[in-house]
């Protein structure tokens, strides 16, 4: 999965003009100033960019595969659920999406409402000897 980064802009999902985009990129994800914790000096430095963005999009493939989301159908449950995001980019040609913006709270509610209603155990449990 292809991840570009974006911030919020008044209400808007907005992708970042230095981001990347296209086609081929498949969601865009929060990654403008994350705070990456404290340096040795005791200042709070922070990140911007794709690789900040990615983890949030990898932690929510991580929620829908132990929900028993099935692998091949991780990217498609993410990009069934993205909003709206808007370019700001003023110059040369429009930034674009394959996808959207992430909402990770509707890929995880729609995932849940895909759920079987059958009691399950967490994975690996099931292959437990009982006493």
């Amino acid at each position: 999965m292809c991840v570009a980064f974006m911030f919020k802009h008044k209400d808007l999902n907005a992708l970042n003009p230095s981001s990347n985009w296209g086609e081929r990129v498949d969601v865009a994800a929060y990654g403008t100033k994350f705070y990456t914790g404290r340096d040795k000096y005791g200042k709070a430095p922070y990140g911007t960019g794709s690789s900040i963005a990615t983890p949030t999009v990898s932690g929510i493939s991580a929620i829908l595969l132990s929900m028993s989301v099935e692998p091949d159908m991780v990217k498609r449950r993410i990009m069934a659920n993205t909003d709206p995001i808007y370019s700001f980019k003023s110059q040369g040609e429009p930034q674009t999406l394959g996808g959207g913006a992430l909402d990770a709270l509707e890929t995880v509610k729609h995932a849940i409402s895909r759920l079987h209603p059958e009691s399950r155990a967490l994975r690996g449990i099931d292959r437990l000897v009982s006493d």
